[in-house]
């Protein structure tokens, strides 16, 4: 998944350049500030246990319930706007407990933590390896305890034998996609994609992906009137190979499962992007 675009990428950046000069700030400063307001070491180290102690809870709960319920834009600004009039409380607080008050408050908006579909937006959308690597640790860690590549590995192996891809179809070695020892048949992504489509989570998932002409990493590409806002799908890209898989609407409005991959080509000459749009193209097309 090397294609990643500029727009997306900046989105993200300012996402986390906002979160982490919040905490480079607080940080520091924190137990100053409780200091001159009266309180002695050990109210500060309960003051600041309270804090990381609710961020630890509220976090992960509020980031479930933004993804079961599907608005996780609005709760996220939400969230964004109580914790900055939790901030502003604290220059009318004193006292140990009234500062513990707005201190479980601030903490419990103040989440830098992405729901879950906001982080699959990220690796899909604007194809962030790095998200993609910590996701596959992440899954090995919640569902096999060991926060690991080999445990993720064998969830998502797991899964692809529960939907009925031959093992021999699927070779993974990584998370991104990047090594050139993961393996995919087109076959298998195929069932993969009508997997997702007939799902609870189909509508959610379609959402995930780039929209030709649009956003992501096709933002610009699919730009003609048969595939522009009707295509979503998923780049990928390495030193000659080349890779588009989604979902097309053709003109009856159905959709349509497809899966293009292009592989050893001399990246000096080659149009495989050019040739796998046209392909897209007349699926869109198609009647």
């Amino acid at each position: 998944m090397a294609d990643q675009h500029p727009r997306t990428m900046l989105r993200l950046s300012l996402y986390y350049g906002a979160a982490f000069a919040l905490i480079g700030i607080h940080l520091p400063f924190w137990p100053v500030w409780l200091a001159a307001h009266g309180l002695g070491p050990t109210e500060i180290g309960v003051v600041m246990a309270v804090g990381v102690g609710v961020k630890l809870i509220a976090n992960p709960l509020v980031a479930h319930a933004a993804d079961r319920r599907g608005q996780r834009r609005s709760i996220m600004v939400a969230l964004a706007l109580a914790a900055t009039a939790a901030f502003a409380l604290f220059g009318w607080t004193s006292g140990l407990a009234a500062i513990l008050a707005v201190t479980v408050l601030f903490f419990a908006a103040w989440s830098p933590i992405m729901p879950l579909a906001e982080s699959l937006k990220v690796i899909l959308k604007a194809s962030q390896n790095l998200h993609a690597e910590m996701l596959l640790r992440t899954l090995g860690r919640e569902q096999r305890g060991v926060g690991s590549v080999e445990a993720g590995l064998e969830e998502i192996n797991g899964f692809l034998k529960e939907i009925a891809v031959p093992a021999g179809e699927a070779m993974l070695t990584d998370g991104s996609g990047l090594s050139r020892q993961t393996l995919v048949t087109p076959q298998a992504m195929t069932a993969l994609l009508r997997y997702m489509d007939q799902s609870e989570y189909g509508s959610l998932w379609t959402g995930l992906l780039p929209v030709a002409g649009r956003d992501g990493s096709l933002a610009e590409r699919l730009k003609g009137r048969a595939t522009a806002g009707r295509v979503w799908a998923k780049t990928g890209s390495l030193a000659g190979e080349a890779a588009l898989a989604g979902y097309a609407l053709n003109q009856r409005n159905e959709m349509v499962a497809f899966v293009v991959f292009a592989n050893h080509f001399n990246p000096a000459s080659s149009t495989a992007t050019e040739t796998i749009d046209r392909i897209v193209d007349a699926i869109a097309r198609s009647r």
